[in-house]
């Protein structure tokens, strides 16, 4: 222990004296600025600058021999700074088919829409046992997409081509709208229930909708046009609505006019029509074959890039505590400024995701996983 600590203050004193030698004064190095200072002066400043400098030191060098003394009583295993968070899975829920589940939670519950079987089910969110069933379509017709949100699960029936409004509790339909195309994605927020159609016309610049929806009666109140050529509308909801379509613009959209704000073009190069669209406080993010980006919903401003990552695909999410991405084999909590990755799980996801306290719910095909810490 005696050795590797003279060592250690034998190297703090070497890199101390290569510091003062590089200190600058007035914006020049103490080397370069030797010749033109006068020895007087610069014995008086630098003699005392050095003083404070090496009790400083001295004190930096007991300071870490009193914390590399090891202690009988409070020993604790070091930690490594900046490591992602580890999370497993603590438990499986087995609901058949092939087609990943879409997700939704809420009211203390989560809800799957299974379009193998047509049927939404609510799930106990600690055990994932199925608590009540209700059939919405029928086998490879049903929820195509769902949200919970103004009490209710909001489910897109593709086989009536309806949205349905059904009561968490007792697991039955209360309101069905008709919708006037193709159902596509479903979101709730801003006092609206916002869904995406496709498939209107030929016209690529319109065939594709946004439709905003009153929760209570089912009204449309609001429209606008989507471009592009896909099937699939991402929808996203932040503090603005952002919608997008393969080889169309990502329109930012003011929920109370339903005006355009911003058309960015297409920022993410390479994508297409299942790549992840999500918006939150801190801007809109969006998958790219080998990345998420982080933009200014306004300007189109790249503010921010993940490190590489060899697979980048569904889900994307905005949760409470992150970013969420399913990347290869693993599935990857971001830091939604920087994008650093902070917590992973070693799930190889393909559907969706949803958040309770203290757990994560996925889908992929066949199953879903809550996933959470075991600390």
């Amino acid at each position: 222990m005696s050795n590797s600590l003279d060592n250690f203050a034998a190297r703090l004193s070497t890199q101390l004296h290569e510091s003062l030698d590089a200190a600058p004064i007035a914006d020049v190095p103490w080397v370069a600025a030797r010749p033109s200072v006068g020895a007087r002066a610069r014995g008086r400043r630098r003699g005392a600058w050095m003083r404070a400098m090496m009790l400083a030191a001295a004190a930096a060098v007991i300071a870490v021999v009193v914390v590399a003394q090891p202690s009988s009583r409070h020993a604790s295993p070091p930690v490594t700074p900046g490591r992602p968070q580890a999370l497993t899975v603590l438990a499986t829920a087995a609901v058949g088919g092939t087609t990943p589940a879409s997700l939704a939670a809420g009211g203390g519950w989560v809800f799957a829409g299974l379009w193998d079987s047509g049927q939404l089910l609510r799930l106990d969110p600690t055990t994932l046992h199925t608590t009540a069933t209700l059939q919405i379509g029928t086998a490879g017709s049903g929820p195509l997409s769902i949200a919970y949100g103004n009490g209710a699960v909001w489910v897109l029936n593709f086989d009536d081509g309806r949205l349905w409004r059904v009561d968490p509790a007792t697991m039955t339909a209360s309101l069905k709208v008709q919708l006037p195309a193709q159902p596509s994605q479903v979101a709730v927020g801003d006092g609206a229930v916002w869904v995406t159609v496709c498939c209107t016309s030929s016209d690529t610049s319109t065939r594709q909708r946004l439709l905003r929806i009153n929760p209570e009666t089912g009204a449309i109140t609001g429209m606008r046009a989507v471009a592009g050529d896909g099937e699939t509308v991402p929808l996203a909801l932040g503090p603005e609505v952002v919608v997008t379509s393969q080889n169309g613009p990502i329109l930012v959209i003011d929920p109370n006019t339903m005006d355009v704000v911003s058309a960015l073009p297409d920022v993410c190069t390479g994508c297409d029509e299942t790549a992840g669209l999500v918006a939150g406080p801190e801007g809109l993010y969006v998958t790219s074959l080998s990345s998420v980006a982080r933009y200014d919903p306004h300007s189109g401003r790249l503010l921010a890039t993940s490190p590489a990552m060899s697979v980048v695909g569904m889900p994307l999410s905005v949760q409470s505590d992150g970013i969420w991405i399913a990347a290869g084999d693993r599935l990857l909590r971001l830091d939604p400024s920087s994008l650093a990755v902070t917590a992973q799980a070693p799930v190889a996801v393909t559907g969706h995701l949803v958040e309770l306290p203290h757990s994560i719910y996925v889908s992929f095909g066949g199953a879903i996983d809550r996933l959470g810490s075991t600390n």
